[in-house]
């Protein structure tokens, strides 16, 4: 399995419920990741996901899933460690940038 790169970040101050986003480029295929705000306040990184009523229950469907667990948690970490601010001189709402390339252990 090839590793990533990043594409793309932006920021969003105004909106509840999504922080930031960031796409990046998954075995040729771009993925955007999400930082999702708690009601507590906490922050998270994840694929989008829509909502359903299956059987009179709200259920949650992501937008895309990869098979690996580990490229799962490289990419979260990756996005976590904020590794794409080292290829960044200046820090700015959104932020395109040259893709940078993470080859990991697989």
């Amino acid at each position: 399995m090839s590793g990533f790169k990043f594409i793309s970040h932006e920021k969003f101050p105004d909106d509840p419920y999504v922080h930031e986003t960031a796409y990046l480029e998954v075995n040729g295929v771009r993925v955007l990741y999400v930082r999702k705000a708690t009601k507590t306040g906490g922050k998270f990184w994840t694929v989008p996901n829509i909502s359903v009523l299956k059987d009179g229950n709200k259920e949650f469907l992501e937008t895309s899933m990869i098979d690996s667990n580990f490229l799962t948690t490289d990419i979260k970490n990756f996005l976590d460690k904020r590794e794409w601010n080292k290829a960044q001189s200046s820090s700015t709402a959104t932020s395109f940038v040259d893709p940078v390339s993470f080859d990991g252990p697989w």
